[in-house]
């Protein structure tokens, strides 16, 4: 499901998908590219601004990218029960205008992560976890290029 191309090499496995776009206003657009890959042992944090790492085994696809809406809903690591993002966002302090522009990404099932600020729990690799999958969040340039790296010497 969504198309992707997916490569082994030796014991590593790679997915590519086409570029998926979601705009938030006319001047802004993102891009959200996902790559499967082998066990990892040596990750400290399992998101960070624009990136996240999941247990691919608990990600239902296709997954798709989409602006939060009213009455979403995510798991959040240690809890037994949903949260509404309108409570997450207030305990993280995040503005009341910048809400509506926050992005997520959905599996078939529900919302595994609030790009930048959570990733639902029951997605978080573990030692089990047999395939992680990173998603990236990468600003498409208004001339249609994707952006360049943040920590590109260039910038």
């Amino acid at each position: 499901p969504g198309g992707g191309w997916l490569h082994a090499s030796g014991e590593e496995l790679f997915f590519e998908l086409r570029t998926q776009t979601v705009a938030i206003k006319p001047d802004e657009r993102f891009s959200l590219e996902r790559e499967l890959l082998p066990p990892l042992s040596d990750v400290v944090r399992f998101s960070g601004e624009d990136w996240a790492y999941f247990d691919a085994d608990c990600i239902e696809l296709p997954v798709r990218l989409s602006l939060a809406a009213p009455g979403d809903q995510l798991l959040p690591p240690g809890m037994s029960g949903h949260k509404k993002l309108s409570a997450l966002f207030r305990e993280r302090g995040i503005p009341l205008w910048q809400r509506p522009r926050t992005l997520v990404v959905r599996d078939v099932r529900r919302i595994i992560w609030v790009v930048g600020i959570e990733t639902a729990g029951d997605t978080i690799p573990t030692d089990s976890t047999n395939a992680w999958m990173r998603l990236s969040l990468r600003a498409i340039e208004p001339s249609g290029d994707l952006g360049t790296d943040s920590a590109s010497p260039d910038r």
